[in-house]
């Protein structure tokens, strides 16, 4: 899942001041490229506004030891190579080290970076629009994209699951500053019945994304973690405890996710990609000769197969996980989700796209987003009789609520204006 992921200064090879000419060098960027290259307009958000995470760079010579051990310093999880002629030769993840070193029995100081990263990997400019660079992450399941500036010095790598937190706390943001009644209505019944600021949060987050929900998914509502792992007909991720590391790579390189450890049929930990970077290789450690219980994380949270995709990534926000083990109501163990199960349910197509600019046009000032408030609320009801049927407001679906949040008049401008 990560064609095209792969992060300071201590050893590295950075690719400003290569001795490679600025027209070598910006050709080849361009020949990387695959998002729209016309120049964003003021009103566009650049990829630059997304703010991509600092680059760990090291030389493509470097073996996956080093690489591994630079990533573990940094807490990172995808590497840039830097080719002798100083241009981005490669691309190098935690979970290419799983599938194609540790599954595939190879010596991590023996194996040189070059003959395991992704090569030429696909990149973007600083000044590409930031939509087409989400957009194309999300349709060819790239968790990390790298960013240069138009003349090919690195700048960093976009990492898709943080592009999502963010949108969500912007979001988050925009329901908190408006001051409409459904944020209100919705802080008043939930601290009710659940007096925690995560309920509120999470409760003020459904009800602003509710409409855009509605469009996505219709009828069907919001697909819960169950038709998640039943759609996706993977086999199973869980080990049992007294397998070594050598054996869950294995199971984690054919399944593309982290591994369940269970002991009885009782879930005891989780052991991820990261896990294996940072507690196994940087460290050293023999795959053959070390069992998974030694390493993984023990007791990790746990969530219901009857969750919401929108309240799984709540939770992965406001926690920062990648990864949510599911287990049912008496403890069995069903199976784990990841970042990239909730990209590919939530921002797959054109309802993917409004999700995210939804997020992306959040305005921080309180008085502009009030006023576009206004005059949004003007639009939509000078043009509500042209509403597509499919479209149902809040009235419609005999919603406890009366008016819109911003996000919803937003949401409704770009249906009524098409």
């Amino acid at each position: 899942d990560d064609v095209s992921s792969m992060h300071s200064r201590d050893g590295s090879t950075y690719l400003r001041g290569s001795v490679m000419s600025e027209k070598l060098r910006a050709s080849e960027v361009q020949s990387r490229r695959s998002v729209d290259t016309r120049k964003p307009s003021k009103q566009v958000k650049t990829v630059q506004k997304l703010r991509p995470n600092k680059a760990v760079t090291l030389s493509e010579t470097s073996t996956v030891l080093e690489v591994a051990a630079a990533l573990a310093s940094k807490r990172s999880d995808a590497a840039l190579l830097i080719g002798l002629d100083g241009i981005l030769s490669g691309i190098f993840t935690d979970n290419d080290l799983v599938r194609r070193v540790v599954a595939a029995f190879e010596e991590p100081s023996n194996v040189q970076i070059s003959s395991v990263m992704t090569k030429r990997p696909t990149c973007v400019t600083v000044d590409d629009h930031a939509m087409d660079a989400l957009m194309m992450m999300v349709k060819n399941h790239f968790r990390h994209l790298p960013v240069v500036d138009p003349k090919g010095s690195i700048v960093g790598v976009l990492d898709i699951a943080k592009c999502l937190f963010d949108v969500i706390t912007r979001v988050e943001k925009m329901a908190e500053k408006s001051n409409s009644s459904v944020n209100q209505a919705v802080a008043k019944s939930i601290q009710a019945s659940a007096p925690n600021a995560h309920s509120v949060q999470l409760a003020a987050l459904q009800s602003v994304l509710a409409p855009l929900m509605e469009q996505m998914f219709g009828g069907s509502g919001v697909p819960t973690l169950r038709k998640v792992i039943d759609d996706a007909g993977r086999k199973s991720s869980i080990i049992r405890s007294s397998v070594n590391v050598r054996e869950a790579s294995q199971v984690m390189a054919e399944t593309r996710k982290a591994v369940l450890i269970t002991e009885d049929d009782r879930l005891v930990g989780i052991f991820t990609p990261k896990d294996m970077l940072g507690r196994v290789v940087a460290k050293k450690l023999p795959a053959d000769l070390t069992a998974v219980s030694s390493v993984m994380t023990p007791d990790p949270d746990t969530v219901r197969p009857d969750l919401s995709v929108l309240e799984a990534l709540h939770q992965m926000h406001d926690n920062r996980y990648l990864h949510l083990p599911v287990v049912d109501d008496s403890g069995g163990v069903v199976d784990v989700v990841d970042v990239m199960d909730i990209v590919n349910c939530l921002l797959t197509g054109e309802g993917g796209k409004l999700f995210l600019e939804a997020g992306m046009d959040n305005d921080d000032d309180v008085s502009s987003l009030q006023s576009r408030e206004e005059s949004l609320k003007l639009v939509v009801n000078a043009k509500a009789g042209s509403r597509p049927h499919n479209f149902h407001s809040p009235s419609e679906q005999n919603s406890q609520f009366e008016s819109t949040t911003v996000f919803e008049d937003i949401f409704l401008f770009k249906i009524v204006c098409k």
